[in-house]
This record gives C-alpha cells, sequence and structure tokens, in this order.
C-alpha cells in the first residue's frame, strides 16, 4: 500500500512508471480510504490521478480478489457502490481503480477516450486513445499488480459514453485483456471504425464478458448504437458472453448507479470469489 505520509516518487522495479502521492489533493469524499496518487504515463505525456478503494473486508493473507478499473473516476460512484454491494452480500470482494485527472490538471478525456480524430461543431478532438490503451495495459496495470493483492485474471475495465466507446474499442484491440468489459451508453456515433473492429474481434472472446447497457430514454444515437454494438459483440462466431440491459425511463447519466449494480453483481457475484 502507498504510505499516506509519503510525498516522493517510488518507481515500480522494472516498470519504469513514476508515482508520486497524491499529498497535496483533497481526500475524495466518495473514497475516503482510498490510496491516492499521481502516475505519470509514458505513453500518453501526462499525469493520471489514480485512487484505490480496497475490498469492503480485509484481503486474506495469501487470496487475491478482482480488480475494478474505472474510467472518468467512475464519476465519483463507482467506489462506494462497490462498498455497499459487497457489504450487502451482493457482490464479492474487489479494489476499485478510478483513474481521473489531477487537481488542476486539464481534463483530457475528449484525447484520451478517442482512437480516432473527431471534428464536430467545428472544435476537433480525439487521437489518444491509443496511448491511452497503452497506458492502462502497460503501467498502471502492472503498477496495481504489483502492489495490491489484485488477480490479474479477474479485471474488469467500466466505461460511460465515450468511456464506453474507449472499452469497446481496447476490446477490440485486446479481446482477452479483461475478464469482462461494462459498457454505459457507448458513443458509437464518435467513431466510425468501431463496430467493424468489435465485429472482427468477437470471435476471439474466450467467453469473456460484455455487459451493455443504456438509459430507455436516451437520444435515438445512444439507443441505436447500443443496439448496433449488442449486434457486433454477438453475431455468430462471436465467443462473448454478452448482457444487455434497457433501464426503462432513464436518461443519459441518471441510471449510472443502477447500471454499476447490475454490472457488478452480474460479473462479479460474491459466488464468484476465490
Amino acid at each position: 500500500m502507498v504510505a499516506a505520509a509519503s510525498a516522493a516518487s517510488v518507481v515500480i522495479a522494472g516498470a519504469g512508471v513514476r508515482i508520486t502521492q497524491a499529498s497535496d489533493a483533497e481526500p475524495s469524499a466518495a473514497a475516503p480510504n482510498a490510496d491516492r496518487f499521481v502516475m505519470h504515463s509514458a505513453s500518453a505525456g501526462r499525469d493520471y490521478l489514480i485512487e484505490v478503494t480496497p475490498p469492503e473486508r480485509p484481503v486474506a493473507p495469501g487470496r487475491k480478489v478482482p480488480v475494478l478499473y474505472a474510467l472518468d473516476a467512475g464519476y465519483h460512484v463507482a467506489a462506494p457502490e462497490a462498498w455497499a454491494l459487497q457489504a450487502s452480500g451482493a457482490m464479492g470482494p474487489a479494489f476499485v481503480v478510478a483513474i481521473g485527472y489531477p487537481p488542476g490538471a486539464p481534463n483530457t478525456r475528449e484525447t484520451d477516450l478517442l482512437y480516432r480524430p473527431l471534428s464536430e461543431h467545428g472544435a476537433a478532438a480525439g487521437g489518444g486513445g491509443a496511448a491511452f490503451e497503452a497506458f492502462i495495459l502497460d503501467e498502471l496495470r502492472p503498477a496495481i499488480e504489483a502492489r495490491y493483492p489484485v488477480d490479474p485474471d479477474r479485471s474488469v475495465l467500466l466505461g460511460h459514453s465515450l468511456a464506453g466507446l474507449f472499452v469497446a474499442n481496447l476490446l477490440a484491440d485486446r479481446p482477452r485483456a479483461f475478464h469482462a468489459y461494462l459498457i454505459a451508453s457507448p458513443s458509437i456515433w464518435a467513431d466510425g471504425e468501431t463496430l467493424a473492429r468489435v465485429r472482427a474481434a468477437a470471435p476471439s472472446g474466450r467467453g469473456r464478458r460484455v455487459f451493455l447497457g443504456v438509459g430507455g430514454a436516451e437520444t435515438a444515437r445512444m439507443l441505436e448504437g447500443a443496439d448496433a454494438l449488442e449486434t457486433a459483440l454477438g453475431a455468430p462466431p462471436s465467443t462473448f458472453v454478452v448482457r444487455k440491459q434497457v433501464f426503462a425511463g432513464q436518461v443519459h447519466r441518471s441510471y449510472y448507479p443502477a447500471f454499476l449494480e447490475a454490472a457488478l453483481t452480474a460479473v462479479l457475484p460474491e459466488r464468484g470469489a476465490k
């Protein structure tokens, strides 16, 4: 675990990753017990604020538990929701790793989450998705696995909206990188290549689970995008295990807590804990 009072940079052995304790940042009310540190990414060329919330109960010595990587810092909802689900017995123990941006630093999500450039209403964005993917897979995950008792074979990636689109594209690149992919309201409209790439990767799923959600009262392009992604993920000869849930009457963000409950209890149930 990270020493709470440390303000020095440390390097994970062999990883070449610079991690600095986030001692100057305000504690998160959503995850007051989290380890919080700033991690510099050589791949993306910027810093990220990482908040690691441990399971609701201590992990027994010699045991490893699943880990949820939450993009957009899980909207500061994912960690407390996971705690509540674990306390209720609906979800097995798991670490939550929230990926966000340091206080005062630019929020570059529209660069990081889009693999290909996008121009809309005269503004250009995107193009940093591959670098952000490299940060998550080649820098962040090894660092987390070296520091915490997490099971790399039971890792889960969560994203909503543009982050849901990012998860779909990472799945297309590395279909077996995670045990499960949680995709909420993916912005399929923002990348014309995603569906074809997902279809090409679908036969390589090998039982990996995908939980796809969308609000029933969202815009037509969001509903159509979720339908199209479901088809691309599940059409034969796909080997992904795909579940889609429409949250009736809900709009783009309103169903996010309900999505977390449904998705986390589906892919990380208590009975599945080792």
